[in-house]
């Protein structure tokens, strides 16, 4: 038997079910489509500073890279091999890719942490994680990036003229690695 008092609403007409799924149940309340307003507005905003951040890294890779071709070719000229410098530069852009992922994930932990802690009235809760696949996935695109952009100066090092990078003739050669058009 159906119950006809429970299937009618206050007002005595029928009752009116709306199947939604979890995050839009969470947002109810507010206009449609503001949860994902929210998150994507989050998200973008996040890649924008990540794009400014992982910009301004390579820009000052690829000056660092540039200024060291004096000292570079030095090491060149007292009989260190092309190998070794690559080697070295290599190692060192390895260092800071490790070092940028850590400083990420512990500032990924920290804002987790800080949003549970301070999470205004209106926003439910929300279990957040760091799961380990897209932690994976950064270091690994860190790790890339900053060996790609380590690299590249250091490449052009390698194929330098000794005399030239001695004589300190290299200025031309230094500026063609900034051009993007």
């Amino acid at each position: 038997n159906i119950d006809p008092v429970a299937w009618t609403s206050a007002k005595g007409g029928p009752r009116r079910v709306t199947v939604m799924n979890e995050l839009e149940a969470r947002f109810a309340g507010g206009a449609p489509g503001a949860a994902t307003f929210i998150i994507l507005s989050a998200a973008g905003a996040i890649a924008a500073i990540v794009s400014i951040a992982c910009v301004n890294l390579a820009t000052m890779l690829l000056a660092r890279g540039a200024a060291r071709t004096r000292e570079l070719t030095i090491r060149l000229a007292v009989g260190a091999s092309r190998v070794r410098i690559l080697r070295q530069l290599a190692t060192e852009s390895l260092l800071i890719a490790v070092a940028g992922a850590a400083v990420a994930l512990a500032a990924t932990w920290a804002g987790i942490r800080l949003f549970d802690a301070w999470r205004p009235d209106g926003i439910p809760a929300v279990d957040l994680a760091i799961d380990w696949r897209v932690a994976l996935f950064a270091a690994v695109a860190a790790a890339f990036a900053t060996l790609l952009f380590g690299l590249t100066p250091a490449a052009h090092v390698v194929r330098l003229a000794i005399v030239e990078g001695m004589k300190g003739r290299v200025s031309g050669a230094r500026t063609r690695w900034f051009r993007f058009g």
